[in-house]
């Protein structure tokens, strides 16, 4: 068996715990962010000052590639192991899929790469791994993971987190669930799959989200609050401990919510009360 040895930069053995926790801090110092580095390792001469730099400091490109295997990114070039050390990028995006746009557009430097109906195909060509549905659409974002499930059973709908979020101990949080910068989700909460914690919202102890439910940007609850599946919180609303709302509901923007919500209801106001009813899958965004 072949045991892999780290070096510091003064010539002396370090444990492969202690050669991550000096990348952590170190990698950092070679560039300002990820722009940048997708700049530098675009072009070889730059990428190759790059390398060289990690080299002195005492990063070899051998220990790198070791480090493919540490943080199980064996399929991924040394970019995306940097990318990953540096910004706790876990996943390497492919590309974008949406029927609605033509293959080659680009949004924030991504292509779109094809359509639902695509992802068996796409998954032999670029050897996807999983994905997650980017709809704010609670309904809608039900009905896309439902497509995709029937086209592709086994295709696996990744979580994935904000650096900027603040999670407590005892957390659950299922596949497919986004939690965008500045989220906080407190102590012995769970929150359901596929759903959504948008900027600055706020989940507080013992609450709980079932499935493609959604806090939209600085919604907060008391703790022991319960949402129902497809139920969306809208921007700014606040919802006191020990309320339940119920499935298919929406609670309007800045509406402040002193007691239980009925399914099937929209309500708004201070204190928040029910304007009116809604069907199955009604738009709300």
């Amino acid at each position: 068996m072949i045991q892999t040895s780290f070096w510091n930069s003064d010539g002396k053995p370090i444990s492969a715990e202690e050669f991550l926790q000096n990348l952590f801090g170190k990698l950092p110092d070679f560039f300002k962010n990820e722009d940048e580095l997708r700049k530098i390792w675009s072009n070889p001469k730059t990428r190759k000052a790059l390398l060289n730099k990690l080299e002195k400091a005492g990063y070899g490109i051998n220990d790198l590639k070791t480090l493919q295997q540490l943080i199980n990114a064996q399929n991924s070039d040394l970019f995306d192991v940097l990318e990953y050390i540096s910004f706790a990028n876990k996943y390497n995006i492919i590309g974008l899929i949406d029927k609605s746009r033509n293959i080659g557009e680009e949004t924030l430097g991504y292509k779109i790469i094809g359509k639902e109906e695509d992802i068996p195909n796409l998954i032999e060509k670029h050897n996807l791994t999983g994905g997650i549905i980017a709809r704010g659409d609670n309904w809608v974002r039900s009905k896309i993971y439902e497509k995709i499930k029937s086209l592709e059973p086994k295709f696996k709908f990744v979580k994935t987190k904000h650096p900027n979020t603040q999670i407590a101990k005892n957390v659950q949080i299922g596949n497919g669930t986004a939690i965008m910068a500045g989220a906080i989700i407190n102590s012995n909460s769970s929150v359901g799959d596929n759903c959504i914690l948008n900027t600055n919202s706020s989940l507080d102890h013992d609450g709980f989200m079932d499935d493609f439910s959604s806090l939209a940007p600085n919604a907060a609850t008391g703790g022991n609050v319960k949402i129902g599946k497809f139920s969306a919180i809208l921007l700014g609303a606040s919802i006191i401990h020990k309320i339940t709302i119920k499935e298919q509901t929406i609670v309007g923007a800045g509406s402040v919510v002193l007691k239980d919500i009925p399914a099937f209801s929209i309500v708004f106001g201070v204190p928040a009360k029910v304007i009116k009813k809604r069907k199955e899958g009604e738009t709300y965004l």
